[in-house]
């Protein structure tokens, strides 16, 4: 059982965590507006003839201090159902500060994660979360606790001309031990070092296009203070196309990610996999948005999914979906925005994944 548990633990706890959250204004460094967004969102996946659903609601705040910094916070509640283990309640809670350098053009940031969500689970439970936390699935929740974690971080921005600008940043994150569940040991996840590259051209008054490098380097992973996993190097790089017609928009998003093998062991000394145990995953979004009146707009999407076989259940999957997801401005302040989504999913060896998400939010800003 132990040696069990210890597996799971290895192949589901090193995930991604250094999740961007967005709040400010799209042409300011420091956003001069307060928002707070509230985004209940019900999700369910079928997998054949078996199937797991979450229900989910995220609370985002952003706040400005000043014009060079800013404040916010994010935390969320979900329950699941479907042909899984129960599984509730809170989420860590993310706080996270931004100071502005305007001279320097440097952006220097600070989260920290709130050991506040769901730890202990029974194996159980455990698994459900291991479900939850498959990318292919992608739930607004796909944990609920990991313990203490602090990321400091750095931003410089550098225009080059009026038509260019490059960028580049840097991360690191320590993440605290914590026991994920119960009587099986403490956890300690590697820490991690991120470091980005960008740029963003611009083709015209209303055109542009940017270009994103993101390298992430994992640390080993230990199961009661002995190695048990180390995670292999990740890139990911995005290509983003935007233009305006009139009052309609057009994004076009691609992106690609890459992982490479990792290196598992149970006695201290971590050996190479022979295969990759998270699959490549290519990306294609096309999104337009519609403004029917100054107050009601709706935005149509297209997306691919596409992820390389490995020997990862949820891999070999080619997905394809369309969703809108309109929105209706109450006020210059407040904003219904509806999430409509439908997708379908199929692999090489016949099964095939249906996905479903629809939510109605909340958006004020003061």
């Amino acid at each position: 059982m132990r040696a069990a548990i210890s597996l799971i633990l290895i192949t589901v706890l090193s995930g991604d965590v250094l999740a961007q959250l967005a709040g400010q204004d799209e042409d300011d460094v420091i956003g001069q507006r307060g928002v707070l967004q509230i985004t209940p969102l019900f999700q369910r996946w079928s997998l054949d003839s078996a199937a797991v659903s979450e229900s989910s609601a995220g609370l985002f705040l952003y706040h400005p201090l000043s014009r060079v910094a800013s404040v916010s916070l994010y935390g969320s509640f979900a329950a699941t159902g479907g042909d899984v283990t129960g599984l509730s309640g809170m989420t860590d809670v993310q706080l996270s500060g931004n100071y502005y350098l305007e001279r320097a053009g440097l952006v220097f940031g600070l989260t920290i994660g709130v050991p506040s969500g769901r730890k202990k689970l029974s194996l159980g439970e455990f698994q459900t979360s291991a479900v939850l936390a498959e990318n292919v699935f992608r739930f607004q929740v796909p944990n609920f606790g990991s313990g203490f974690n602090v990321s400091p971080s750095v931003t410089w921005a550098i225009p080059v001309s009026d038509d260019l600008v490059l960028g580049l940043g840097a991360a690191f994150q320590y993440r605290g031990e914590y026991t994920p569940i119960e009587n099986a040991g403490t956890f300690k996840p590697g820490n991690e070092i991120l470091g980005t590259f960008g740029l963003d051209v611009r083709l015209a008054e209303v055109s542009s296009i940017a270009f994103d490098v993101v390298y992430t380097r994992y640390g080993k992973d230990k199961l009661n203070g002995v190695d048990v996993f180390a995670s292999g190097a990740k890139i990911r790089a995005a290509a983003q196309f935007k233009t305006s017609f009139d009052r309609n928009d057009l994004l076009v998003l691609a992106t690609f990610r890459s992982k490479g093998k990792a290196e598992a062991g149970f006695g201290g000394s971590l050996s190479p996999l022979q295969q990759r145990l998270t699959p490549n995953q290519g990306e294609l979004l096309v999104a337009f948005t519609v403004r029917f009146t100054p107050r009601f707009s709706t935005q149509f999407q297209a997306e691919g999914r596409f992820f390389e076989k490995t020997p990862s259940f949820f891999s070999g999957y080619t997905l394809v979906g369309l969703g809108a997801v309109p929105e209706l401005a109450l006020s210059d302040d407040v904003t219904l925005p509806l999430r409509l989504r439908y997708l379908y999913g199929t692999a090489e060896n016949g099964r095939t994944l249906n996905g479903l998400e629809a939510g109605l939010g909340l958006v004020m800003r003061y």
